[in-house]
């Protein structure tokens, strides 16, 4: 079986998918760590449409953020580099285990959705994601991010279930225990 698990950023998306995963004993594939994996890898493209992202001869990846956060078509322009090879070696490691998990923020709008047996979305109000988020980001910082997502009720169309991650760790594990209770079933 393959399970996707979506929120917007600062969900708790990925404390899900481990939670889970330990759960039914199920690989979790990281969409991002994946992602950022290619943008290494293709670095020379990234520098020829985002050469103020070039520091030395490495990827600022903060001044990347800041450039495609401001501009929807940059940002399609870096999805065009990174989501092809990104969602075919997703595909290929879907393949490798009976059970997986793909954790993915975009896997709705990166259309990886199509690969799941089952998608659970992980819902936290705002003010809990921004919390969660701000030692590593900035207030604008995150709230750029969040405005390139599809909002909540969007991708709640795509979900077979939906997680409210704005308790304890004990609370989003129960709810995670019940989902899997109910899919064996």
């Amino acid at each position: 079986m393959i399970i996707g698990v979506t929120g917007n950023f600062g969900s708790g998306k990925s404390t899900v998918s481990k939670i889970l995963a330990r759960i039914i004993g199920a690989r979790v594939i990281d969409a991002d760590k994946i992602a950022k994996k290619y943008l290494y890898k293709y670095k020379e493209k990234v520098f020829r449409e985002f050469p103020e992202s070039r520091k030395n001869n490495s990827i600022d990846t903060r001044k990347l953020a800041e450039i495609v956060f401001e501009d929807k078509k940059k940002l399609e322009k870096l999805e065009k580099i990174l989501h092809p090879s990104t969602r075919r070696e997703i595909e290929q490691l879907s393949k490798t285990r009976r059970n997986v998990i793909i954790d993915a923020p975009l896997l709705i709008e990166g259309g990886l959705y199509s690969l799941c047996d089952l998608i659970i979305l992980v819902k936290t109000p705002k003010e809990v994601q921004i919390r969660r988020l701000k030692g590593k980001f900035t207030a604008p910082e995150i709230e750029k991010r969040l405005k390139h997502q599809i909002p909540f009720n969007k991708k709640k169309k795509y979900a077979d279930y939906v997680i409210n991650n704005n308790s304890s760790l004990k609370t989003t594990r129960k709810q995670v225990e019940l989902i899997w209770e109910k899919v064996r079933k």
